[in-house]
């Protein structure tokens, strides 16, 4: 997606069901980059000190980590715009959205919410065209 495109997005109601499922899947890439460092409280912690390791005793230690980019300011505004669209709809169907936007195939959508694939489908699309008109 341009910028431009985005800041379309971002500056205006988007005004076509392809815009709203654009703006939903980029908003779903953008939380799923978002830090969770925080978010959950940190439980029972050890009293026992860490132990430092040397260069030499350390490798191998610990697994790689690897770290997904970070989300632009411009990006997280894009998630607030959708965040902010996606309260016109009721709950289930932001369920609905967020699964579809994140990338959920339609099997896994309509067991998740106990319904024929076809109905996750229509429902979705309902939902889309409420939020366009």
């Amino acid at each position: 997606m341009k910028t431009t495109d985005k800041q379309k997005i971002m500056t205006t109601r988007p005004s076509s069901a392809s815009e709203v499922a654009d703006l939903l899947s980029e908003a779903a890439w953008v939380a799923k980059r978002l830090p969770a460092h925080g978010a959950w409280p940190a439980g029972l912690k050890c009293a026992w000190p860490d132990v430092l390791h040397d260069k030499w005793t350390a490798y191998g230690w610990d697994a790689l980590e690897a770290r997904l980019e970070r989300p632009t300011a411009a990006q997280i505004d894009l998630l607030d715009t959708a965040t902010e669209l996606m309260l016109k709809a009721p709950q289930e169907r932001r369920r609905l959205l967020w699964d579809v936007a994140s990338g959920m195939s339609w099997r896994k959508v309509a067991r998740r919410h106990g319904v024929h694939p076809d109905t996750a489908k229509r429902r979705w699309t309902e939902t889309v065209l409420r939020l366009v008109g």
